[in-house]
This record gives structure tokens, sequence and C-alpha cells, in this order.
């Protein structure tokens, strides 16, 4: 049976490849920002996820007794071998922010009772930096969308940031996930939150006159109750 030992290492590793993966996004992304007020917004959310990777990387530390290096070389390894989508313009970085962020803050919430209590504190400590972005993004998409000359080009852009987002949330259904909701690390399976995700970003999909896409074409193991 799955127990706390194997289950906290894959939290830390999952964590820290989203803050890291976030930070570099951001800061390959400051050409692209319109403005230099939007230019140190940007930079300044870099720095965030730079700070909440290292409060990742120092409790993991704290808690494995193993130098940091251990947990940065797999983190390394899972970035090279599941890259995030790579940011062309400023609506990629828009979306990534009303998507991707979200969805980790959703995530997030998950461990707010976390019965590892470290893990619960950072959590929490983490989620109180993600408002701020989830606003921004959603705002950005709306504006963004509605210029867009190319209205099939930012939907793709949608498409393609809506996949990592979803995978944040793990495999609805795993052992793993049941044996963590079970020992009280989290509250719930994947696919209850993937939904309330879902719930949550569809007005602002809707305010950007996107559409879902056929939840097939995501090559995912999504719930088959999800409602898009």
């Amino acid at each position: 049976m799955i127990d706390l030992a194997a289950l906290l290492p894959r939290l830390f590793r999952s964590q820290a490849y989203r803050e890291l993966g976030s930070a570099r996004l951001f800061e390959a992304g400051l050409p692209f920002a319109p403005d230099p007020a939007v230019g140190t917004q940007l930079a300044a959310h870099a720095a965030e996820e730079r700070h909440h990777h290292a409060a990742v990387m120092a409790l993991w530390t704290t808690w494995s007794r193993q130098p940091a290096p251990t947990l940065d070389a797999q983190v390394e390894d899972h970035l090279a071998t599941h890259p995030l989508p790579v940011a062309h313009s400023w609506l990629d970085l828009a979306m990534a922010r009303f998507l991707f962020d979200r969805a980790g803050a959703w995530q997030l919430r998950e461990y707010q009772q976390c019965a590892f209590v470290p893990y619960q504190t950072l959590a929490k400590e983490i989620l109180a930096d993600e408002d701020d972005h989830m606003t921004a993004g959603v705002r950005d998409v709306e504006i963004l969308a509605a210029s867009a000359n190319d209205r099939h080009a930012a939907h793709e852009v949608f498409s393609r940031w809506l996949r990592p987002a979803l995978l944040s949330f793990g495999r609805p259904g795993s052992p793993a996930s049941q044996r963590a909701v079970a020992l009280g690390l989290k509250r719930r399976d994947p696919a209850s939150v993937m939904q309330d995700f879902i719930d949550d970003i569809r007005p602002g999909v809707k305010a950007a006159g996107f559409a879902f896409p056929p939840p097939d074409s995501l090559h995912l193991d999504l719930p088959r109750t999800l409602r898009w």
C-alpha cells in the first residue's frame, strides 16, 4: 500500500515543477510585455514563482534531509520530458495566467487542510500570492481575445494552455490520489477539482468568445462525468 513517505516526494516534485516552469515561462516572455509597466508586473510575477520554488525546496530539504540538488535533478528531468508550452505572444502569457496559474491555485486549495502540516502551511502561503495573477490573467485574455485578428489562432492558444492546466490536478481515480485522500493529504480526487476548475473558468471562456475543445483532442485521462 502507498504510504506517506512515498506520496510526499510526489507533492514536492509536482509543486517545484509548476513553480520553476512558471518562473522560466514568464522570464522568457518579458519581451512580449506590451509596455514597461506590464513588464515590471510580469517580472514581479516571475520573481514570486522563484520565491515559491525556493520555499518548496527548503521544505523538501527539511523533511527529506536530502540536499536540494536531489529534488532539483528530478524537477529538471520532468521539465525536459514534460515541458510547458512555449510563449509566442502576450496572449500566450495571459492565457498561462488565466489557465495554468488558476489551475495551480485550485490544486493547492485541496491541501489547505493537509494532514502534513508543513505542506498545509506552504500551500496557504503560495495561495496568498495567486489571486492577483488570476484576476490579471482573465482580464488580459478577454481584452486580447476581443482584439485578435486571427480568432482561430487565439482559440488554439486557449486549447494549448488548457491541457497543462488540467494536467495540474493529476490522474482521476489513481491509486496514489485515492491514498492521498484517505491519508488526509488532500481533500478530493482530481475529478472533482477538475469540474470546479472548469466551472470557474467557464464565464471567462465565454466572455473571451472561446469554446472548449473536444475532450479527446486533449489526449488526457479525463473523468467521463466532466461537464464542459
